[in-house]
């Protein structure tokens, strides 16, 4: 786990402009550092490394490259100096770095009997693709963004994530590209300048993250999960998906037994790791149900819960806790979180419309000795956890009736969204219930600004859908709606939104239930939503009746969030009014606070 960044340059670039890089993310690993210029394969320590680094390396004051790599190390798996990266392959010209974790490493290394110096996953996924090339792609098992850099070829090649976990940005400015793990990474180069792409800022304002390749920033884009990208100085950045999910549809029945084992090899193979570990429970029984397997393979874990005092599952936590055998740490938002408004409003690289949960939790472990936390994303996603699964199986009996129903007679606070739902169909259900502001509120914005309307942000996402999964319209209505949950929640919206605040505290954060074999096994499954009008994620309910008790299961599903208009208390602003004034104060701030 780690953060790295990556100058290339068809003229000489001095060191200080990768040091600068890095240094702007250093919280992405607080164990060492090191520089790379990879034209003359030289290593050099900074300023920013551990003493041993400093000793062994020379440093890199008024050196010039036309090509840089910078790495900040956040040691996880194989804690000692052999593990650290880049790794170098002097036979082959090849660098490469990795910010992930491969999970299958070690069936990896045994299966090709790949000779490596270290115990770490990241040596042998670089090892992998030496011996196969692209395809050893295909092999890994986990969360990545891995950087090969070849000197003879001076070519460039990055994989993504399949559900893009772990991030990569990347900036073509002036014949100088640029990467790094956040944007912070790049802008701190002083190469790109910080400015807002309002076209972009307005899908962010719609949908609540900008979708992927697109970020906020003009010139600065984000990989997009499941990619390939190469970029060569003479040829220019080229794309490709490399993964895709796909509907198979398999009408075999949900089996309990096969749903177990399938969850305990999870929990085995996301137990990897030389530090302690931590889990996010709530009263839920998603996370309950992981911490029951994750307590099963991993010694001394524990689970950690935020509360406040109006929105409490702290009970039901506790039933989890006790259930998995493992302690509970409670976290409560206004006697243990000093407040900081301006904090939480920039600790994320674009604007939050809401208070994310995560970073509080992140900030209260990274005061424990814990380094990584688990995570229950996903099966919300897959086995319908959100009212909207239920909604639109409800409307889809009559939706020919909404194709054709006049908006005038509706109330007006309701017109928009039944336009949307008419020209989108109801697979845009879940975009137009969790709207804050609307799309007209969105184009009164821009042009105020005298700033050109953008593509309607469904319209741009189901266009990106129609080209890379054509039969994506042929999908029965709630694939359609928990596709879209992957696509776009998952792999824009969700990463980013626990990767930064995680990673701003050192923690690595892991999601066992986003392995990719295990989502495509189940998007698959036909029955999944069998039952649906009766519960949420049904076929997931039946499944850890056998697990968790039963206080458990029958509480209502409630989510965690904090409310914005606690920051507002001179003002009688509705909730969704305090939420649109803090999203305008962040953008606001982060265009001030957030500098090189």
């Amino acid at each position: 786990m780690c953060g790295f960044s990556g100058i290339i340059s068809k003229h000489e670039i001095n060191s200080e402009f990768i040091l600068k890089s890095i240094s702007a993310i250093k919280h992405r690993g607080e164990n060492d550092s090191l520089l790379v210029d990879a034209t003359q394969a030289n290593f050099f320590s900074t300023k920013i490394s551990s003493e041993t680094t400093q000793n062994h390396f020379p440093t890199s004051i008024n050196h010039t490259s036309k090509v840089w790599l910078g790495f900040n190390r956040l040691s996880i798996v194989d804690l000692s100096e052999r593990a650290m990266q880049p790794f170098y392959d002097k036979e082959s010209g090849w660098f490469c770095m990795v910010n992930g974790e491969i999970y299958n490493y070690e069936n990896l290394q045994k299966t090709h009997s790949l000779r490596c110096t270290s115990q770490s996953d990241s040596e042998v996924a670089f090892k992998l693709f030496l011996l196969k090339g692209n395809s050893f792609i295909h092999d890994l098992q986990g969360m990545f963004s891995i950087v090969l850099y070849q000197t003879k070829t001076q070519e460039l090649k990055v994989w993504r994530d399949r559900l893009g976990i772990k991030p990569f940005y990347y900036a073509l400015v002036n014949d100088v590209f640029l990467f790094s793990s956040e944007i912070k990474g790049i802008v701190a180069t002083e190469l790109v300048a910080k400015e807002i792409e309002y076209q972009n800022l307005a899908y962010s304002m719609y949908l609540g993250t900008c979708p992927a390749p697109k970020t906020i920033y003009k010139n600065i884009h984000s990989l997009q999960a499941g990619f390939h990208l190469s970029y060569h100085a003479t040829k220019g950045i080229s794309t490709e998906k490399y993964w895709n999910l796909r509907y198979n549809e398999d009408n075999s029945p949900i089996s309990t037994n096969e749903l177990t084992q399938d969850i305990r090899e999870l929990a085995k193979s996301y137990g990897s790791g030389d530090v302690n570990k931590g889990i996010m429970l709530s009263g839920g029984f998603d996370s309950g149900t992981l911490a029951y397997f994750l307590g099963k393979e991993i010694q001394n874990l524990t689970a950690f819960h935020l509360h406040d005092e109006a929105n409490s599952e702290v009970e039901f936590a506790q039933l989890n806790a006790k259930n998995a055998q493992i302690p509970l740490h409670l976290i409560s938002v206004f006697q243990d979180i000093k407040m900081d408004k301006n904090a939480y409003q920039t600790i994320e690289e674009e604007p939050n419309i809401t208070l994310e949960p995560v970073f509080f939790l992140c900030e209260n472990i990274s005061k424990t000795n814990i380094k990584i936390v688990y995570n229950a994303l996903g099966i919300d996603e897959l086995f319908g956890g959100y009212s909207y699964y239920k909604k639109a199986n409800s409307l889809n009996r009559f939706r020919f009736f909404i194709s054709l129903f006049p908006s005038f007679l509706l109330p007006k606070k309701y017109r928009e969204k039944l336009k949307s739902l008419q020209k989108f169909g109801l697979e845009s259900l879940p975009f137009v219930d969790r709207e804050v502001f609307t799309w007209n509120e969105i184009c009164d914005f821009l042009q105020k600004r005298n700033e050109a309307i953008p593509q309607h942000p469904i319209a741009f996402l189901l266009e990106q859908l129609h080209e890379i999964y054509p039969e994506f319209h042929e999908l029965p209505l709630l694939k359609k709606i928990s596709y879209l949950d992957v696509f776009y929640y998952i792999s824009s919206h969700h990463s980013m939104r626990s990767d930064q605040p995680s990673m701003r505290f050192g923690l690595e954060m892991r999601f066992p239930y986003l392995e990719h074999t295990f989502v495509e096994k189940y998007f698959n499954k036909s029955l999944i939503f069998y039952n649906i009008n009766s519960n949420l994620k049904p076929q997931f309910r039946t499944f850890s009746e056998n697990i968790l008790p039963k206080n458990v299961l029958e509480m209502p599903k409630k989510g965690f969030s904090i409310q914005a208009k606690s920051f507002f208390p001179e003002k009688d602003f509705t909730e969704k009014e305090a939420m649109k004034k803090w999203y305008m104060e962040s953008v606001e701030k982060l265009f001030t606070t957030f500098k090189p």
